[in-house]
């Protein structure tokens, strides 16, 4: 018996959008238009992270690049990215193929490639000539931090199994409106799906104002991640 689009989404179920990120939200129903092949053709879920990897790779580079037609590419490809980050899961899940190095890789493809877009995106603002290029250098660098130590809490968070109030938000809870749009600011996905699509139409439009969008954006990441440095600290302390 083939496996089918209205199977997986069975086995993975969607979570109401008030409790989930919008970019997760559109893969899961996108995903099993990819994972429906690969289980039929017995693709390995860790074949299927490494072909994620080289999706960030290939368009990391593309919108790096000066042209607007591999900027589009590049948009198509990081969407594409992010659904293989979820079609692995799924097709683990469903074919009961799961390994601690799957895992490892997995979280290994983010951080090869959140690191990578962020760098991609400023040489875009670079060959652009945008105004206060200094500024989003540093910006840039502190976002690559920011999001790194991101990671490193979620995964401190997982293997203590801290309770949602130090930070990692428990999706059993549907937040408040200006929470949950905070939230979807502060979740890197959401960035990679979004921004790059702002950045294309204002590229065509010479529009400057997508450099405070940036700056805006990158901002609160970095003062998110701060104020989890803080709570994780008192924590630590009080402990």
């Amino acid at each position: 018996m083939e496996t089918t689009y209205k199977q997986l989404r069975k086995a993975t179920p969607l979570i109401c959008l008030t409790r989930w990120n919008i970019s997760e939200h559109i893969c899961l129903l996108l995903s099993p238009l990819f994972s429906v092949p690969f289980i039929k053709h017995r693709i390995k879920p860790n074949t299927i992270t490494m072909m994620m990897i080289i999706l960030g790779f290939i368009g990391g580079i593309l919108f790096a690049l000066p042209w607007l037609i591999c900027k589009i590419i590049a948009v198509l490809v990081y969407w594409l990215w992010f659904i293989l980050d979820f079609s692995d899961g799924e097709v683990a899940r469903y074919t009961k193929t799961f390994s601690k190095y799957g895992k490892q890789l997995d979280w290994m493809a983010h951080l090869i490639c959140h690191p990578l877009i962020v760098t991609a995106t400023w040489i875009s603002f670079r060959q652009a000539g945008v105004p206060y290029l200094d500024v989003l250098s540093v910006l840039s660098l502190l976002f690559i931090s920011c999001e790194l130590i991101r990671r490193n809490q979620i995964a401190f968070d997982t293997f203590l199994s801290v309770n949602t109030e130090m930070g990692i938000q428990s999706r059993s809870q549907t937040l408040p409106l200006h929470n949950w749009l905070l939230a979807q600011i502060m979740y890197f996905p959401n960035f990679v799906f979004f921004f790059p699509i702002l950045y294309v139409i204002s590229f065509s439009l010479h529009w400057e104002g997508i450099v405070y969008i940036y700056i805006i954006w990158a901002s609160l990441n970095c003062l998110y991640v701060i104020r989890d440095i803080i709570r994780y600290t008192l924590f630590l302390y009080h402990s």
